[in-house]
């Protein structure tokens, strides 16, 4: 059984992939710090998840572009692979290769550049791009400027005997918090382990304190992102709130092991709540005359700098 589940599931209150997403939230809400180790551990964390799951999940690698079939047909290939296993597999999309106007760049019929296509709006491609949850260019020409879009997503798919995918297979994997749970044997840290998932990326927990209360603002449609994206989009109000330095470790977030990272984590929770009782309890032991007496001195001095 993995070690490094175990232990980021003891120390984190929510760990799952969503849409293709590794979605890592520390106990103490540090996301700047988790952020950091994840995209240093990327890789080795999607292999393990695979390797426990036993998920078929693929990660993509790059693509190429060429012609394809006796009818000489364009098409783009992407290249995908399982970090667990090392299974390599492929997808073919059709795909425009050539200029479909004459423009100063070329003659209509032309040769588009290396590496470039077109695609339709109702294609298998576009449709793939859009379950990925991924914006789509401007110009449905412009794919080639987007393809690292598809790096640190893990994807699901069904092969053939010759390791190629069934481009209807082709969608972002997702693993639910308690099914790591359960296959690990960890306690749930959580109070609520299932969490609804938004339009787009999960929110952040942010560093500030705020309050509750949300009022639903409508809906405010894309009309260059898939069908899928549309949602309502809800505002609230943010508090402000007073949150204790934490002194920062001598050992970068790089060159820490997993358990030293996931320590700090422990100790800054600790801390935040030690210093915020503290406050409390200095602010309820002042006597309300005084309080007043230093609120009245305050409005002298104002208006006397006024």
């Amino acid at each position: 059984m993995s070690q490094l589940l175990k232990a980021l599931l003891k120390r984190s209150d929510y760990l799952a992939v969503e849409r293709g997403k590794i979605i890592l939230i520390p106990t103490n809400g540090d996301t700047v710090t988790s952020d950091t180790w994840l995209k240093e551990n990327w890789l080795r964390l999607a292999s393990e998840l695979l390797s426990v799951t036993g998920h078929a999940g693929f990660i993509y690698k790059g693509y190429s572009t060429g012609f394809y079939t006796g009818h000489k047909a364009g098409g783009v290939t992407l290249q995908l692979y399982n970090p667990a296993t090392s299974q390599a597999a492929f997808a073919i999309f059709n795909a425009g290769l050539k200029r479909v106007r004459t423009t100063k760049h070329g003659r209509k019929g032309s040769a588009l550049p290396k590496g470039h296509f077109t695609m339709g709006k109702k294609s298998g491609f576009v449709q793939f791009w859009c379950d990925m949850d991924l914006d789509l260019p401007k110009r449905l020409s412009a794919f080639h400027d987007c393809m690292g879009k598809l790096d640190n997503l893990i994807m699901t798919a069904l092969t053939n005997d010759k390791n190629k995918v069934i481009n209807s297979t082709l969608k972002p994997l997702s693993i639910n918090h308690a099914e790591l749970l359960k296959l690990t044997g960890s306690p749930d840290n959580c109070p609520t382990s299932s969490r609804q998932l938004p339009d787009k990326q999960l929110t952040r927990i942010p560093d500030k304190a705020f309050t509750s209360n949300h009022t639903p603002q409508g809906l405010r449609p894309n009309l260059t992102t898939c069908q899928n994206n549309y949602g309502t989009k809800v505002k609230g109000i943010t508090g402000k709130g007073v949150m204790p330095i934490q002194s920062l470790s001598s050992t970068s977030p790089e060159e820490q092991t997993v358990d030293e990272w996931l320590d700090e984590h422990a100790q800054g929770e600790q801390t935040f709540n030690t210093d915020t009782i503290a406050q409390a309890d200095n602010r309820s032991n002042t006597p309300p005359d005084q309080q007043n007496k230093r609120t009245s001195q305050a409005w002298s001095d104002l208006k006397k700098a006024l």
